[in-house]
């Protein structure tokens, strides 16, 4: 077996993507780039597959999205999905004016959705994907690329993957959020991250304890604990927080439907939400301004982003380039009445 493709991105230094698009002259690549691309697919006599290529240039006016869901579910409509529809409704705005398809799969992560992606890719049925909940080193994003397969990602990841994305300034959000508790007197507050994984978790955590750090509070781990995306897991974290020695007068959930589940934990504990404790969402899903109370969450305009990564991954199939790669926006605090200054200590 000959050189890959990855071969001569390793010898040149550079990812996977770099080296299609200098195959491809398909993006801006800086001329000295170019020429260790080039050094070293002579070097190694690299000869790339053309008729493998030329059947990847051909055209089925169809874009995918596979869906990661938790195993044993279903793309059931709850306020859950609220997000995933919003993004979606995006997409579908973008893909219905320009004509071109949504082929729509769901599965969970691991061997089934890489099946999905491997079986999807063999069999050419589509152009690109969309990628969604970006993981901190993701094999998709290095499948796409060694296939040479176009695509675009709502979020990031870490490491030396590069490829075209919009995301959301997660720790810019978090250091919002916990500017305002602090501001508003809370010393202990309690952190339920996002799934382990999500380079989103990653990102969060970091405005989250170096605001913390800033203001001289000491970071506990202890009220830092695992958390999901669903009310179940709001509620069981909250329920683990309360029950510690000294609970927290402040929580921040990983997102709207885990602050509710929140919320029910504190209230069944006989708390009332804004004044004996404060809780924070992320998302700012439509229901949330009319919770009781409303809740104080990160707004994130996610059919714009669902828009946005649409219109990017077709300039990309169409012409080649994209004006701009790297689309990170900031997100807004949305102050309700969930949150309020932190109570009294109880004398006694």
């Amino acid at each position: 077996m000959g050189p890959t493709i990855r071969d001569v991105a390793k010898k040149a230094g550079v990812s996977v993507g770099t080296v299609s698009h200098v195959l491809n002259r398909s993006a801006t690549v800086s001329e000295a780039t170019r020429q260790r691309v080039l050094q070293a697919i002579r070097e190694l006599d690299y000869q790339p597959d053309e008729a493998a290529r030329t059947l990847r240039r051909r055209r089925t006016g169809t874009i995918g999205l596979v869906r990661a869901v938790e195993d044993g579910t279903s793309m059931r409509t709850e306020a859950s999905d609220h997000v995933f529809l919003e993004f979606l409704g995006g997409v579908q705005e973008v893909a219905t004016r320009e004509g071109v398809g949504i082929l729509l799969w769901a599965a969970p992560p691991g061997p089934t959705e890489e099946e999905i992606y491997r079986r999807l890719v063999r069999g050419r049925r589509v152009d690109g994907f969309l990628l969604l909940g970006t993981r901190v080193d993701d094999w998709r994003a290095r499948y796409l690329q060694e296939q040479e397969i176009p695509f675009v990602a709502f979020g990031r990841t870490l490491g030396d993957l590069q490829f075209p994305y919009v995301d959301v300034d997660g720790e810019q959000a978090l250091t919002q959020v916990t500017e305002h508790l602090v501001y508003l007197g809370h010393r202990r507050i309690g952190y339920i991250e996002p799934p382990k994984g999500l380079t989103c978790a990653v990102h969060r955590r970091a405005g989250y304890v170096n605001t913390l750090t800033r203001h001289g509070i000491p970071v506990d781990e202890r009220l830092i604990v695992p958390g999901g995306f669903t009310q179940e897991a709001g509620e069981r974290a909250m329920r683990d927080l309360l029950y510690l020695p000294d609970p927290p007068t402040a929580v921040i959930a990983p997102n709207d439907v885990s602050a509710m589940g929140a919320m029910a934990a504190a209230q069944a504990r006989g708390l009332v939400v804004g004044q004996d404790i404060s809780i924070v969402g992320f998302d700012d899903i439509p229901m949330a301004a009319y919770w009781q109370p409303p809740l104080t969450t990160v707004h994130q305009p996610v059919r714009w982003i669902g828009a946005e990564v649409t219109r990017m991954l077709l300039a990309l199939l169409s012409n080649g380039t994209i004006p701009s790669e790297h689309v990170l926006i900031e997100a807004e605090l949305r102050v309700r009445k969930s949150t309020g200054p932190a109570p009294r200590p109880r004398e006694g």
